[in-house]
């Protein structure tokens, strides 16, 4: 049998990309995310699919060396990121995002037939991270979270649920108090079993990686155990319910055993008020037009995770000092225009202070 394919001794190429692969995992592992969310963030390490194979060394597909340099340079930027992070945004909980879950929560506790779901959508940056992450501070012993990704089976998603719980894989020589079922059956049973013994909440976090089998073994846990369930997914996750035949019998999980719909697709003003009161130092009368003036960029750069990058960089910028509207807009315009082109002004030729001056002015005109 031909062992060159995958003896990084015989393959040095192969060798080093694995090892920036296994750079990527200590980072992703670090941060607390899933593979999906790492290749979110760098694209330059293809889809999680790709990741686990060149981590696996089993990756033969196109030239490895290309996949070399695009991994030296997420390894690079990886360093880079961990020699100047910034400590990890706040979570106010008197946002909206976190205050709606925490009221549906309270009241789900109370319920005693199937209607313990609650659905929490909306874009990416939106709060639903935040939200749970509130919720999970405040309760910490009865809510259990999860996050899918797109390489989750049946299988895997009841193993990251038992996983969160506590159960682990059997190890030689080792007790385990807990021990992780093998088969999909057995995981499912055990769970059933885990969950009757002490009602808790389970969530699962973004959840429109989930199948309509994953759906339907979601609606049977609420159907078998007392506990509560926390649906948080993008947009997408509703409207296939909405219109794919192939999701017509996880539909019932958004009919009959849904006790509330928490809708993030829109950012209140008061939530960007109390974010910038936290954060930045306005001079006198620029905090209420500073809000009017982010508001349609974070609805289209994305919502809250746009509103604190923003902060950041005015901290960057000006630390303590207190600055003034134009020097906000200033601010807010370049950090958009890194995201996406501004489609703020038509006129040609107009520069980024055209754009910052003609949001000033109509920013001023906020009471």
């Amino acid at each position: 049998m031909n062992t060159t394919h995958n003896d990084p001794q015989i393959d040095p190429v192969r060798a080093e990309l694995r090892a920036l692969a296994q750079r990527a995992e200590r980072y992703q592992l670090d941060k607390g995310w899933t593979r999906d969310k790492l290749a979110r963030e760098f694209a330059d390490l293809g889809s999680a699919k790709t990741f686990n194979a060149i981590l696996a060394g089993e990756y033969s597909a196109g030239d490895l060396e290309s996949w070399v340099l695009r991994y030296r340079t997420v390894a690079s930027t990886m360093d880079n990121l961990e020699k100047s992070a910034p400590d990890e945004e706040p979570i106010n909980h008197d946002l909206t995002p976190c205050m709606r879950l925490r009221v549906a929560f309270l009241e789900i506790m109370r319920e005693q037939d199937n209607t313990r779901l609650i659905w929490m959508q909306g874009p990416s940056g939106s709060g639903k991270t935040k939200a749970r992450q509130s919720l999970e501070m405040k309760y910490p012993v009865r809510v259990t979270f999860t996050e899918a990704d797109e390489t989750w089976t049946d299988h895997e998603m009841l193993g990251r649920i038992l996983g969160a719980l506590g159960f682990k894989p059997k190890e030689p020589d080792k007790n385990v108090q807990f021990e992780m079922p093998v088969s999909t059956t057995q995981r499912m049973r055990k769970l059933v079993e885990h969950l009757n013994k002490k009602r808790l909440c389970i969530g699962i976090d973004e959840a429109h990686h989930l199948t309509p089998r994953m759906l339907n073994l979601v609606k049977t846990l609420v159907n078998q155990t007392p506990g509560e369930f926390i649906v948080s997914a993008q947009n997408t996750l509703m409207q296939r319910l909405e219109v794919s035949k192939g999701y017509f019998e996880a539909q019932q999980l958004t009919h009959n055993r849904m006790h509330e719909r928490i809708d993030l697709s829109v950012i209140e003003q008061g939530d960007v008020e109390l974010m910038f009161k936290d954060r930045i130092a306005f001079g006198k009368g620029v905090l209420e037009k500073a809000v009017a003036a982010i508001e349609p960029f974070a609805l289209s750069h994305g919502y809250f995770k746009f509103v604190n990058r923003v902060c950041r960089r005015v901290a960057h910028d000006h630390g303590d000092e207190a600055i003034d509207l134009r020097q906000f807009v200033n601010i807010l315009v370049r950090e958009a225009v890194k995201i996406k082109p501004l489609a703020i002004s038509l006129r040609k030729g107009a520069t980024l202070d055209d754009i910052a001056r003609e949001i000033t002015a109509k920013s001023e005109a906020t009471r």
